[in-house]
């Protein structure tokens, strides 16, 4: 049997940017995905020794892949825990997520690619952070990010025209697939965010949002990197290395395919 403390427990930390998933022969532990940065457990560990609700075995061993979250008995569910949780931070945000490089956003980089970039959620601010892990674990490099604090709209920015089009093509999956959603969005020079049209928003409904398209890419976050892979190879094959092509060309040939096969695949699932 599952224990409702440690479902809510796990919704929260997931919520908060924390991959893990329920331990399924032990209801009073989770286990962290290979999703999660190396320092992302001595910062899930801070949190759950800070708020009292558990701790991660072996935080600071960096090369123990598998870890295991322990959580307190007999926790309490309280809509303030959860916000506690959401806007737990430690440590001095960075102005940078990750290092980006000039041949971060060539064809032959997104074409090897398979996954984005493991980013430490200590860099990333709280609201945005599971939109910007959940990206980059269905294959969308994203270079930075900023949630607006209240005052501005949450951005999330990618490498370059390649990540640009696929991620356009996994949020109008998202939209096929019935994610539901408060405002509209819109990928405008390699910038994700509110489209222009939303002159103004509520916060709240606007974390509701990230969190739904953040569950959704987590999802489907396998078959979504595997259509990214079906989709390369189907362009290699037919149009070889595209070593020479214009970076336009290329755009419109990605669009395209990707178009054609996000359309017909029924295993893409809303929440």
């Amino acid at each position: 049997m599952i224990f409702e403390e440690t479902i809510f427990i796990k919704d929260c930390l997931q919520d908060r940017g924390f991959f893990v998933e329920i331990v399924a022969d032990n209801p009073h532990k989770l286990m962290a995905s290979d999703n999660m940065h190396v320092d992302d457990f001595i910062f899930l560990d801070k949190l759950l020794r800070t708020l009292d609700i558990g701790y991660v075995d072996d935080a600071d061993q960096r090369t123990k892949k598998e870890k295991l979250v322990n959580l307190q008995l007999d926790l309490n569910m309280s809509p303030d825990l959860r916000m506690r949780i959401l806007n737990y931070n430690d440590g001095v945000l960075s102005r940078f997520e990750t290092i980006t490089l000039k041949h971060h956003r060539e064809w032959k980089w997104f074409r090897r690619r398979v996954h984005g970039m493991k980013i430490p959620l200590i860099q990333i601010d709280p609201m945005i952070a599971p939109l910007v892990k959940a990206m980059n674990a269905a294959g969308v490099h994203t270079t930075k990010s900023c949630d607006g604090h209240g005052e501005r709209w949450p951005r999330v920015w990618v490498a370059g025209p390649y990540y640009s089009t696929w991620l356009n093509a996994i949020m109008t999956s998202a939209i096929n697939a019935g994610v539901s959603l408060n405002y509209p969005w819109e990928i405008c020079d390699d910038m994700f965010s509110l489209a222009k049209c939303s002159t103004s928003f509520e916060v709240n409904l606007v974390r509701q949002d990230i969190l739904n398209l953040a569950k959704y890419l987590y999802k489907n976050r396998i078959r979504l990197r595997g259509i990214k892979q079906e989709v390369v190879e189907r362009l290699t094959t037919k149009h070889g290395s595209l070593k020479f092509a214009e970076p336009d060309d290329i755009v419109a040939l990605l669009t395209e395919a990707l178009k054609n096969i996000i359309k017909c695949d029924s295993q893409l699932q809303a929440n």
